[in-house]
């Protein structure tokens, strides 16, 4: 494979940096990977995620916490869950599972990236 360089700022490389799963993957792999998610947004996906970024910015949102107050629920997760429980049906089952699977096993804290993608990737 023919290669060649290219020219980024200190604070982009450091974002991509963030990025990365493990130390072993490369730049070329985090581009790709943010390549490849983007290909697979539907126009329909895209249309949605900036109305919501629209309303995000406008204030038109409600945390976690105020919802959880709303409610009257114990935690975060009860509040996640009802929501997941209330979505539409065109959300992928298999998307559902994995956020079903994260709620029984509640938060939890990573010490590094990698440790966080291990755990995904065993989901």
């Amino acid at each position: 494979m023919e290669k060649t360089s290219i020219q980024i700022s200190l604070e982009l490389k450091e974002e991509l940096k963030k990025l990365k799963i493990s130390n072993e993957e490369t730049y070329e792999d985090v581009i790709w990977n943010i390549l490849e998610s983007n290909k697979e947004l539907s126009d329909k996906t895209k249309k949605e995620i900036d109305l919501s970024k629209k309303e995000f910015e406008e204030g038109n949102y409600i945390s976690l916490t105020k919802l959880k107050v709303k409610y009257g629920l114990k935690n975060k997760n009860k509040v996640i869950k009802k929501n997941i429980d209330n979505c539409e049906p065109e959300l992928n089952p298999k998307f559902i599972n994995k956020i079903n699977n994260i709620l029984k096993d509640g938060f939890k804290e990573y010490n590094s990236i990698e440790e966080l993608g291990k755990h995904i990737k065993s989901i």
